[in-house]
């Protein structure tokens, strides 16, 4: 089973892009020095396709924070039923480790400079059948470390989880 993390708040997210990653077609993959595989070849896939290809320049770099706007129907779907009353909610691509938590909290005071709270969510693939069983915290800015993410993100015990970060 996989996870979905977003983001939700009153005000529009910033988005973050992964710079050390780019999609590629097959053919753009090839000009920068990346050998054909045998199976891209057999499966009859458009060369010129773009977005067929994940290159990163370092695997360790394929963790990176990422933010894109999502609509938020994607969301409340029946498929991921989550209950945020906030307008707007974008998506979090990462790999947890302290440093890009320290990032992560960054970017989150940044955006409580126009908003007075902003919610993180990490919910399993699939429906979730008793919201009340979501773990749920609601903290001050200033109490905010990187261990309130690992727990969230390393925890196999607890489906869906949530923290609300506010003012104060």
């Amino acid at each position: 089973m996989s996870y979905h993390a977003f983001l939700a708040s009153d005000y529009p997210l910033d988005n973050i892009e992964n710079h050390h990653a780019k999609l590629l077609s097959v053919n753009q993959a090839v000009k920068i020095g990346i050998s054909e595989s045998s199976l891209l070849l057999n499966i009859g896939i458009n060369r010129d396709e773009p977005n067929a290809i994940l290159w990163v320049d370092n695997e360790e770099h394929l963790g990176e924070i990422t933010i894109h706007a999502t609509e938020k129907s994607f969301w409340m779907n029946k498929r991921y039923p989550i209950p945020t009353t906030m307008k707007f909610c974008s998506s979090l691509e990462w790999e947890y480790t302290e440093e890009r938590a320290k990032c992560l909290i960054i970017y989150i005071k940044k955006h409580l400079e126009i908003s007075d709270s902003i919610e993180i969510w990490r919910i399993w693939d699939g429906v979730i059948e008793n919201t009340s069983s979501c773990k749920q915290l609601r903290i001050p800015k200033t109490i905010l470390s990187p261990n309130y993410f690992k727990e969230m993100f390393f925890s196999n015990e607890i489906n869906e989880y949530s923290i609300i970060i506010v003012q104060e």
